[in-house]
């Protein structure tokens, strides 16, 4: 219960629903172990449970977020008064610890309605959509799909992004490495390709750097490329055929015996034999003639 010397009760309107933990304070006593001084310590390193009625209409309207500040909310040491702790958005991502539930009616000015997210302090954080972006007149101040997209990123900070997952709207997973660009072109990323995806891949593993992959085409090819040199590798299942290729040079080794199986083995261009040939069967050469 507040007291006349007190702040007033720390909430925007009567029928916002708080509960304020802060750890007790020794307030001043008097040689004659009474209590002059009013107010009493104000409370630090709040742990707070909020539900936010928002504007009092007499029928239901925007409002009804409700969101859990664990160990602490820093707006709330910083200012134990709380009077501009007015919406969901006033405990920042900064430093904090937190899980928010934005309503279908949000009073947020930076999420998408529906949204689910848990932040860490270190900026790591797991969030869902259940609206799409701009619908409401909200633009997302945290990178989105919209409904569908779940997000799970790791951080050192909220200025150091790092690695995340994505899962998207129409059934796309990625996994991207050290990274908070939208576009995803740096670094390492794994990506699987749902049948509602029009791409004709169906999964990539890339290293952005040296412009290095593997793919699996929904066709059944699979295609290694290996950096900027263009050496390529591909298997096609739908006509029996595997290519090699590079920009450069192509280097077939091995320590006892390459065996070459097919009833017809073509060399289209110059062949050069640097050792020994031996032919076990016959030899035609038509121009010039063999020699004898």
């Amino acid at each position: 219960m507040a007291s006349r010397a007190e702040h007033p009760v720390c909430r925007p309107d009567p029928y916002t629903q708080r509960i304020k933990l802060c750890q007790w304070q020794r307030p001043y006593q008097d040689e004659r172990k009474d209590f002059p001084r009013q107010p009493y310590p104000e409370g630090k390193k709040p742990v707070c449970l909020n539900w936010q009625h928002g504007e009092p209409l007499g029928e239901p309207g925007p409002g009804r977020d409700v969101w859990m500040v664990f160990d602490y909310c820093h707006q709330g040491d910083e200012e134990p008064s709380c009077e501009n702790c007015k919406n969901i958005d006033h405990c920042e991502r900064k430093d904090n610890h937190w899980w928010k539930f934005y309503s279908k009616e949000t009073l947020s000015e930076e999420a998408l309605p529906l949204r689910g997210e848990y932040h860490a302090p270190c900026g790591s954080c797991l969030r869902f959509e259940s609206s799409d972006d701009g619908a409401s007149g909200i633009t997302s101040a945290e990178f989105t799909e919209g409904k569908g997209h779940i997000r799970l990123l790791n951080a050192t900070g909220d200025d150091e992004k790092k690695g995340h997952v994505n899962f998207h709207p129409n059934g796309n997973v990625d996994v991207h490495s050290e990274t908070s660009d939208p576009d995803d072109d740096t670094g390492a990323r794994m990506k699987v390709w749902s049948h509602e995806d029009p791409s004709e891949v169906a999964y990539e593993a890339i290293w952005f750097d040296t412009d290095s992959w593997i793919r699996i085409y929904k066709d059944g090819r699979i295609e290694l490329h290996a950096g900027s040199a263009s050496s390529t590798l591909t298997l096609d299942g739908s006509q029996n055929k595997i290519t090699m290729g590079s920009s450069a040079n192509l280097e077939i080794t091995a320590s006892e015996k390459i065996l070459l199986d097919a009833p017809l083995v073509e060399c289209a261009q110059d062949l050069k034999v640097n050792g020994n040939m031996e032919i076990a069967g016959s030899c035609t050469c038509s121009n010039p003639p063999c020699p004898e």
